[in-house]
């Protein structure tokens, strides 16, 4: 027996309820508390009838602009549109008339609100699917670029469809009376994420590969925090399966747990060569049951961060974890992101300012993790702030290959020291710049023999004074009766001196 072939999209009739569009909008004309209700849930493009969505449009304006004495009803809002010439261009005051009988009770607004907004979802996927099927029959199309590209939509379409409904505080911890459970006691519980953040080669990766062992045998972390026993989930994008199948055997040997007991526990996807980002993840985890994983390790985070990402973007971090919260809340597993530290000295950081990248990194999820350096090599302190338990007490922790292991003897307020700055040599003392005066400018450039007078401004140019200083200095020199002009020839060229110029033979004058 043959199926039937599916519908030609072409002939698919976009849904829409005009009555429920129209009981709205004689709501809004008539009760002012569902007219508050349905401006907050509802855009003028959620209106099937352009007539309805102009008119909605022309009451979102209205009574925004309105002030807190003014009234809106089918009157003020007919005058209003009257004022601006647009009563006509809606219908009239007949159609305002036809719009409050439309509506049978007005209370009901926001119940009709939502049947406007779930037929806009409606007509928005029957879009989207037919451009989606438009684009994948296109010779060469990418079915993977495309699906990506309407993830953005799709979410926005699920978003607008779920009813806005707050719950009251009774319902909500009648709903709610206890915490999620825990995973790791202390630290995380399911659906929660926690980022594991250190410097690059600290050995993060191997601390979290005994935390994997640990949840999966029921162990105690760090002989400090219990774990309750689950399968986990190691999505690691920076080692081989060569690596990783010898890295976590020596890890449990050291922690002394029988391989046999977890190697049907803990699973490993390797993604070196075939990186996987964050939406594409989410497609991955799609297939996976809920309640499958106690714990998923993303290992390294940064590089599951879509392409084009900038890390130091509150926003874009912000909506990855957002995507990482929304997997984790699915699944009912927690989800443990090994991160990298900024760079610099991390001993007068706070916990949550560790972490590279903007501040959203550590906001946005329910545990921060951390390994700082100690004082002493080979050592480190490992803190943490919880967002569901009390806080937690620093601990030292000294590296034995491939574990970290808790040293009471060490005191975790020693960090590792901020490196000192190189002493700058002292600089040599500046000479002390010369006072000048006539007497001094006379003693140091201006000799019996007579000189020209751009040779004498030059010479007190190279001793650091300026060329106009200069020019006054031999002005007030030759003012003052220390300087005297010589004179030459014909044309009678200039030099100066420190004594008068000669009378010349057989003249009674000397040159001045």
């Amino acid at each position: 027996m043959t199926s039937a072939p599916p519908a030609d999209p072409v002939e698919l009739t976009p849904p829409s309820d005009p009555e429920a569009e129209k009981a709205a909008l004689g709501a809004m004309l008539q009760d002012a508390d569902a007219r508050i209700a349905i401006l907050a849930v509802l855009r003028s493009s959620d209106f099937a009838v352009p007539e309805h969505s102009q008119l909605f449009s022309a009451l979102a304006e209205f009574a925004h602009a309105m002030e807190p004495d003014e009234t809106l009803d089918i009157i003020t809002f007919r005058n209003a549109l009257e004022a601006t010439g647009d009563l006509e261009a809606i219908g009239g005051q007949a159609f305002l008339v036809d719009l409050c009988d439309a509506c049978p009770a007005p209370s009901a607004g926001p119940a009709y609100a939502r049947i406007i907004r779930k037929k806009s979802a409606a007509r928005t996927a029957l879009n989207a699917g037919l451009e989606l099927a438009r684009r994948a029959s296109e010779p060469g199309a990418d079915a993977v670029a495309i699906l990506a590209e309407t993830r953005e939509i799709l979410r926005e379409i699920a978003t607008r469809a779920k009813p806005v409904a707050p719950k009251s505080l009774r319902a909500l911890v009648a709903e709610n009376p206890e915490l999620r459970p825990p995973v790791v006691h202390g630290l995380l519980r399911a659906g929660e994420t926690m980022n594991i953040i250190a410097p690059t080669k600290t050995g993060k990766s191997w601390l979290s590969a005994a935390l994997a062992l640990d949840v999966a045998m029921g162990g105690r972390f760090l002989d400090l925090y219990d774990c309750e026993r689950g399968d986990v989930l190691i999505l690691d994008n920076e080692l081989h399966g060569e690596t990783v199948a010898n890295r976590i055997p020596r890890v449990a040997a050291a922690l002394d747990i029988p391989l046999a007991d977890v190697q049907d526990r803990v699973f490993v996807e390797n993604l070196r060569g075939r990186l996987m980002d964050l939406y594409a993840l989410r497609d991955y985890l799609a297939a996976v049951q809920p309640g499958r994983y106690k714990m998923i390790v993303l290992d390294a985070f940064y590089r599951f961060l879509p392409r084009d990402t900038d890390e130091n973007s509150n926003a874009d971090l912000a909506n990855l974890y957002n995507i990482v919260d929304s997997m984790a809340d699915r699944l009912g597993a927690c989800f443990v992101l090994i991160h990298h530290s900024s760079k610099g000295s991390q001993s007068g950081k706070t916990v949550t300012d560790v972490g590279s990248g903007a501040g959203a990194q550590s906001r946005a999820c329910d545990t921060h993790l951390v390994l700082r350096a100690h004082e002493m090599d080979g050592c480190y302190v490992l803190d943490a702030a919880a967002r569901s338990w009390p806080p937690i007490t620093p601990i030292a922790l000294r590296w034995e290959f491939p574990i970290f292991r808790p040293d009471e003897s060490l005191d975790p307020a020693a960090l590792k020291p901020d490196r000192p700055r190189r002493p700058r040599p002292p600089k040599e003392p500046a000479e002390p710049v010369k006072a000048w005066t006539v007497e001094g400018f006379v003693a140091d450039f201006v000799r019996p023999d007579p000189a020209p007078r751009a040779a004498i401004l030059e010479a007190a140019r190279t001793a650091g004074l300026s060329e106009n200083r200069a020019k006054n200095l031999l002005l007030a020199a030759e003012a003052g009766g220390r300087v005297f002009r010589w004179t030459f020839g014909r044309s009678r060229q200039v030099q100066f001196s420190t004594i008068q110029q000669p009378a010349l033979e057989g003249t009674s004058d000397a040159c001045a």
